[in-house]
């Protein structure tokens, strides 16, 4: 054998170890793209609400007060926050024509016997952790009953700009009664 023939069988050999190393590199480099994208998910899951109860009343100004109740849970492996809630009440006014009135949460003594406790904001969620409770709105005063409340959606939204939302069609009427005499 002569030099070049060793020269150019050296090259090869290195050229094949080359492409093999590279081969492994691109593996190891899918498999950490892998794991950061699994992370980044589990980290971002974002946020799962459920309905508990939902009931009105008229408080003792005989301003009409919405309550409703809720579980929220982060489904993320990080705490995230619940920095905005709104309701959202969706009708239609006596000619049909459909409209939407955003409300905010207010503090508003809740009628007693509930058990969960009063939320507000902003919402702090442990990761993967749960927490219940009642949210309150008022209803503003020129808000009359000649609309027709089509369905009252709560949402929530994340600090990371997640949204999640609950409805219902149905609100249960109950009847407030002051205990002070």
């Amino acid at each position: 054998m002569d030099t070049n023939t060793l020269i150019s069988l050296a090259s090869a050999v290195a050229a094949l170890l080359s492409a093999l190393y590279a081969a492994s590199a691109a593996r190891s480099a899918k498999r950490s793209a892998n794991v950061a994208e699994r992370q980044y998910e589990d980290t971002a899951a974002g946020v799962s609400a459920y309905l508990i109860d939902a009931y009105s009343w008229a408080g003792v100004d005989e301003r009409n007060i919405i309550a409703i109740g809720c579980t929220l849970t982060n489904l993320a492996s990080a705490q995230t926050s619940i920095v905005r809630t709104e309701l959202l009440v969706h009708e239609y006014s006596s000619t049909g024509t459909p409209s939407c009135l955003i409300l905010r949460p207010t503090v508003t003594d809740l009628l007693p016997g509930d058990n969960l406790e009063r939320l507000s904001e902003p919402l702090n969620l442990p990761e993967r952790g749960t927490i219940s409770g009642w949210l309150t709105f008022h209803l503003p005063s020129t808000f009359s009953t000649k609309r027709t409340v089509d369905k009252y959606e709560l949402q929530f939204i994340t600090a990371t700009g997640y949204r999640t939302s609950i409805s219902t069609h149905l609100m249960r009427r109950v009847k407030y009664e002051s205990n002070e005499n």
